[in-house]
This record gives structure tokens, C-alpha cells and sequence, in this order.
């Protein structure tokens, strides 16, 4: 039995199940849907998703967080039955969309790593001239660790927070509040976001 018919027995399994326990269900391409109307819940709808069995829980809520709906938080998992093969299990998402600010520095640190990659030391140095940030500046020695500093999403972040601790005087913080404000490549974008939101927090 090939994946996609492996996929649709389980959800036929599920609906099964679903329907014995007197829910209507409608099939989509990956699950089933139950709209909660007529329980008294309208304008609510549960989505049971179909996964192949090596796709583990973890990997589900990350991909949630990876899509465009926002932040995803999952809860424990629960039993809800058997049928054949099929083993089904539901758990809690809490779906906000207006993600929380740690899950959008999670995001900014993702883009500005992948945005790096095929940046140099001398096309960055470039980039901050082009910007006509003063060599003394503080908000150009942050950047510029940060940029030394983007091996992996958690070192940058590090190195973020430890750089907003540097940026004291007034002066400097204006000039990361103007250049917030500015049209930027988009790798100098995040690290300005990243460095102003950890400024903000840290005040």
C-alpha cells in the first residue's frame, strides 16, 4: 500500500470514529474537519490532521510555528482511540495570530542567518558605510559583532542581547530608532529589529 492510500485509509479510520460517536465530519486532503455548530459552538471548526507515522509531535508544532498563521503552542497528548492500525491521539494547539515577541526574534534570527550566507566581512563593512554609521559608533560595533557572530540562531541571539546591554547613552539609542525606521537590506533589517526589541525589553 503506497503513502497516499495509506493516508486516506487512516482518515477513512478516523472518520469512522469520528461518525460513531456522532460527530459530522467533512474529509480535506490531509484530515477532517468537525464544524462545532451544532454543539453550540458556532463559528468554531477542529481540524484532524493525517501525518505519516515518523512525523513526531515535535515536529508538527514546528511546523505550525514555521507557517504564516503565527505562534503555536501545543499541549499534552491524549488517547482518543484505535481502528485497524490507525491509533489516534489529540492534543491542544493555542494558535495566536499576533505572535508573541519571543516567537518573532525567533523568526527575525532564522532570516537574518539565512539572509548571511552569502554575505562577506567586506560587503557588510560596505553596508554600514552605505548606511554612513560612524566607525565609533556603538550601534556599528553591535552590528558588526552580530554579524561575527552568525553561526547558529542561539549564539546570534546571544550576542544580541549582550550588544543591547552596550547601546546606553541616548545618542545611540536614536540612531538604532532611525534606522529602524529606514528601508534596509533585509539581513540588517532583522539585526536592527532584533537589537532594538532587546533595547526596548532591557529599559
Amino acid at each position: 500500500m503506497d503513502m497516499d492510500k495509506g493516508k486516506s485509509a487512516k482518515i477513512r479510520n478516523i472518520r469512522e470514529m469520528l461518525r460513531s460517536r456522532g460527530f459530522v465530519t467533512e474529509v480535506f486532503k490531509d484530515g477532517i474537519s468537525i464544524d462545532l455548530s451544532a454543539a453550540g459552538i458556532p463559528g468554531k471548526v477542529l481540524y484532524f490532521y493525517v501525518f505519516e507515522k515518523e512525523k513526531d509531535i515535535k515536529s508538527i508544532n514546528n511546523d505550525l510555528e514555521d507557517s504564516k498563521i503565527g505562534f503555536a503552542d501545543i499541549g499534552k497528548n491524549h488517547f482518543f482511540g484505535c481502528k485497524g492500525d490507525t491509533h489516534c491521539y489529540y492534543a491542544k494547539f493555542s494558535v495566536s495570530e499576533d505572535p508573541s515577541e519571543v516567537f518573532k526574534n525567533d523568526k527575525y534570527a532564522a532570516e537574518a542567518l539565512e539572509q548571511l550566507k552569502d554575505v562577506d566581512s567586506k560587503m557588510f563593512r560596505q553596508v554600514l558605510d552605505d548606511l554612513e554609521l560612524p566607525r565609533s559608533s556603538l550601534v556599528r560595533s553591535a552590528l558588526t559583532r552580530v554579524f561575527r557572530s552568525s553561526m547558529d540562531k542561539q549564539a546570534l541571539l546571544t550576542v544580541i542581547a549582550e550588544e543591547a546591554k552596550r547601546i546606553a547613552s541616548a545618542n545611540e539609542q536614536e540612531i538604532l530608532t532611525q534606522l529602524k525606521g529606514k528601508v534596509l537590506i533585509p539581513y540588517i533589517s532583522n539585526i536592527v529589529c532584533l537589537l532594538n526589541e532587546e533595547l526596548v525589553n532591557s529599559l
